[in-house]
């Protein structure tokens, strides 16, 4: 406390200090998330007392038998809810987030006891505490109304396992969506219920919702299944390409034609593929003959690609989207298996979206799995963080610069992302770069390569930051890493984070 407190009204401190003293606050920021949730269920509890006492002291006679409208036991719930209001009161939010407080304040005592000496202790954020508590709701809520035996360790298992993962890679420095990503993968392993069945009741909750925005804009949300979500958002995106080629051919034309720049309607330039995605949504449901007839939409930029939106509005398959995220399907599935498939940083997908992906897709890359799914295991096993994927990789010496293609997609099925510290960028969207630069004598071998996001590999190349590949807690920045599997980032004020691959699809 005291290091921070110097920190913040100190003048001309180094990155070193600054760094140091933004650690010491994150650690208070997670014991005090500790000592809220315990403070905040400790009002509550002495809140109850107090209104029985006051009960005890009231007109009893009167109260018990001719209340308002309540029984005992009614009034005696009363309690809870002037503790929750008091401490909503105290803390300046709604009731229903001081409930959520209390909820959560239970699992770190009764079935999270690690995860809430890991909060206390600073060594995890507390939003990670947060996240781990809100991942074994579902199983908590569930447990009080179990009798069968085998379903309550099932449950048990599951929040074991689940606190279990979360919390080794929280330790470790893991990011909200890092850890995110980790819980759908724990939770397809662990749930009690089959894949098919949670599909089943989440598909029931699909809805669109709008709220409002600042400056005249409205948020436009959907809840679909990611098989279908992916879909829209390829089309929108091949849609939106081919109309930004056809405006800048138009503006182009324009312009050469009055010798002036082209400018779209707000006076900025052409287009961005953002805005024209957002265009064609609102076309394709506000009707696809406004958007081609109106000359005034957008200048009449749009007339021009009007047959062609036509025909990808109507389903043509020239406009249906290729995918471009790595789709992971058991051979049991594509043979017409129920598992589910998984796709990307979407998690899991019913079997039936899987194939019909698969088939859309224009080529396969065949990977064994080196170990027992959790299916046959029998159990929930605990996350270990190790990767029993077994990929294909081209032959190589490692002596051309260019990385062959088989290689480009066995690195992109092991990084899954970006692999700078905290970075969820796809790694189909990212570069492959060489750990050891190729001019300081890197090679073009697996144990040399890792996806970078174009952000990060300028960082890298262009920054005091550095890495290196190797087992964790390896230092060695020798030219023939033993694996890009392990990475080692080293920033400028000397702080080390580490970062792995995601886990495998738990098939």
């Amino acid at each position: 406390m005291v290091r921070v407190a110097g920190a913040v009204t100190a003048a001309g401190l180094t990155v070193t200090d600054s760094i140091a003293a933004l650690e010491d606050v994150r650690r208070i920021e997670s014991w005090a998330a500790w000592a809220k949730h315990r403070l905040a269920s400790a009002a509550i509890e002495a809140a109850e007392k107090d209104h029985e006492r006051w009960l005890a002291a009231s007109s009893t006679a009167a109260i018990d038998v001719d209340g308002p409208g309540l029984t005992r036991a009614e009034r005696l719930a009363v309690g809870e809810r002037s503790g929750v209001a008091e401490v909503a009161c105290a803390l300046r939010v709604s009731e229903g987030a001081v409930h959520t407080l209390v909820k959560r304040a239970e699992a770190f005592t009764g079935l999270l006891p690690l995860t809430a000496d890991a909060l206390r202790d600073g060594s995890i954020t507390a939003t990670a505490g947060m996240l781990i508590a809100d991942e074994i709701s579902e199983y908590a809520d569930e447990l009080p109304a179990v009798t069968d035996a085998t379903t309550v360790d099932r449950l048990t298992a599951a929040i074991r396992a689940t606190e279990a993962g979360l919390l080794s890679a929280a330790a470790r420095g893991r990011t909200k969506a890092e850890l995110e990503a980790r819980a759908r993968r724990i939770r397809q392993r662990c749930h009690p219920a089959s894949f098919a069945e949670r599909e089943r009741a989440a598909r029931a909750d699909r809805c669109v919702r709008v709220r409002p925005d600042r400056d005249g804009m409205a948020r436009l949300t959907a809840l679909l299944p990611s098989a279908v979500a992916y879909r829209i958002d390829g089309r929108l995106s091949a849609i939106a390409r081919t109309l930004q080629a056809s405006v800048s051919a138009d503006d182009r034309a324009r312009g050469a034609s009055a010798g002036l720049e082209s400018v779209d309607d707000t006076g900025s330039g052409s287009p961005t593929i953002g805005q024209l995605r957002a265009d064609v949504l609102v076309d394709l449901l506000a009707g696809i003959q406004r958007m081609i007839d109106d000359p005034g939409s957008s200048r009449g930029t749009r007339t021009a690609a009007g047959s062609a939106f036509s025909a990808a509005a109507a389903g043509d398959d020239c406009f249906d989207p290729v995918p471009h995220v790595l789709l992971t399907v058991p051979a049991e599935t594509l043979a017409g298996g129920d598992d589910p498939g998984w796709l990307g940083a979407f998690g899991p997908i019913a079997a039936a979206d899987a194939r019909e992906l698969a088939s859309r897709a224009t080529s396969f890359m065949i990977g064994v799995t080196g170990a027992e799914s959790a299916k046959d295991q029998g159990a929930c096993a605990v996350e270990d963080g190790t990767d029993a994927r077994v990929v294909p990789v081209l032959a190589t010496n490692g002596a051309q610069y260019r990385i062959p293609v088989a290689l480009r997609r066995a690195l992109t099925i092991r990084d899954g992302t970006c692999r700078f510290p905290g970075c969820r960028r796809s790694a189909v969207g990212c570069d492959v770069d060489h750990v050891v630069a190729w001019s300081d004598g890197g090679t073009s071998v697996a144990e040399n390569l890792a996806h970078l996001c174009r952000k990060h590999h300028v960082l890298k190349h262009h920054s005091a930051w550095s890495v290196s590949a190797g087992p964790p807690g390896s230092r060695s920045t020798d030219r023939a890493p033993t694996s890009a599997s392990h990475l080692t980032w080293t920033s400028p004020s000397g702080r080390r984070y580490e970062t792995e691959p995601d886990d495998p699809p738990p098939f």
